[in-house]
């Protein structure tokens, strides 16, 4: 039966490979060892614009609200769609993608935000929140497609899509900041090297998934 990588798992194979941890006695190293991880988990969902890292949330425009919360892990907006209708029926069977703009042009674009239209912009209002232009008249369902950070990996959370599915890279990538940490620049040096190829693999694969869907359709 194959071994799968779980935070507990993670820990005791960094502390092999380093021999440093896992008692008593190394208390700081043990300190340390899950900020590792958790560092190395948020590089990788930065460097990757993979399949993994994509998700979905749907809900709704409230009348007369301009500003709504990001999805939570939000990393990056890929496209925002809203729920119109075809007919009087409010059935809200029509997809309409919304325009990225910055929040300068939404601002002039709708300078009253008491007054509601139809959505057809949105802007980054903050971190942690966006603006809707129009001000939204009705209450259309809407979708979020974006690149999230995963649930980060702790004593109660074991896995996650990277222990799943790219364990070689978050392995080889702990290990880089656990030599960096021990002041083992050639220890470090050689893991990096070994993380890079890793991630250079996941990407290649995951652009092969992009080049086949195009052939696919190309050949339909």
């Amino acid at each position: 039966m194959p071994t799968a990588m779980t935070f507990a798992s993670l820990q005791d194979d960094v502390i092999s490979y380093c021999e440093r941890g896992g008692s008593t006695t190394d208390a700081d190293f043990n300190t340390q060892l899950p900020g590792f991880i958790n560092l190395r988990e948020r590089q990788i969902a930065r460097e990757l614009k993979i399949q993994g890292f994509i998700n979905n949330v749907t809900a709704a425009f409230q009348t007369s609200l301009g500003v709504y919360p990001k999805p939570a892990r939000w990393r990056e907006t890929i496209s925002i769609n809203v729920g119109t209708n075809l007919s009087t029926a409010t059935t809200y069977n029509q997809r309409v993608t919304l325009l990225p703009r910055s929040y300068e042009y939404c601002r002039s674009y709708w300078p009253n935000d008491t007054l509601t239209g139809t959505p057809k912009f949105y802007a980054d209002y903050n971190y942690n929140n966006y603006l809707i232009v129009p001000t939204p008249a009705d209450t259309n369902p809407f979708e979020i497609n974006f690149w999230e950070l995963p649930v980060l990996l702790d004593s109660s959370n074991q896995t996650n899509w990277i222990t799943e599915y790219a364990p070689n890279a978050l392995l080889h990538g702990t290990l880089v900041e656990a030599f960096t940490y021990l002041k083992n620049q050639e220890q470090a040096a050689s893991w990096s090297a070994q993380y890079d190829r890793d991630m250079a693999g996941l990407s290649g694969e995951d652009l092969q998934k992009i080049l086949d869907r195009a052939q696919k359709r190309n050949n339909a």
